[in-house]
């Protein structure tokens, strides 16, 4: 069971509304990022969770969802030019995955005192390169 519940994930965070990001998913991410702490922390679902390890699973659980956002996006992206106008639909792509490695950095960085070695390598979704 997730340290945090998905209502202090929301509370916490941009994610409040329920029908742009519905409980399901939320729930998925929150519940695959809880799964990678256990991993590779020498933390367990019995462990006594403080701010750090809290706010940890919070940051791990968007990284997670904007991975998955990220290759959602990624499926569909399609550049437009128009006159006078470029739309480039893989930068949305380019940036959710920043995002992604940004709160995936932020979270192992407060989960170094109970790592099980250095760091965990980041997930990462394969980059087409232009």
């Amino acid at each position: 069971m997730p340290f945090v519940s998905e209502q202090e994930l929301r509370k916490q965070t941009f994610l409040r509304d329920y029908d742009s990001v519905p409980s399901e998913q939320l729930r998925e991410s929150l519940q695959q990022a809880h799964e990678e702490i256990l991993a590779q922390t020498t933390l367990t679902d019995d462990s006594p969770v403080n701010a750090a390890i809290a706010r940890a699973e919070i940051n791990l659980t968007l990284a997670v969802w904007f991975q998955a956002k990220a290759a959602a996006t990624a499926v569909n992206a399609q550049d437009l030019t128009l006159t006078g106008v470029r739309i480039n639909e893989h930068s949305a792509v380019e940036s959710q995955l920043a995002l992604a490695d940004r709160f995936r950095e932020e979270a192992w960085g407060m989960l170094a005192p109970y790592s099980r070695s250095a760091r965990p390598a980041p997930l990462q979704m394969a980059r087409e390169e232009a």
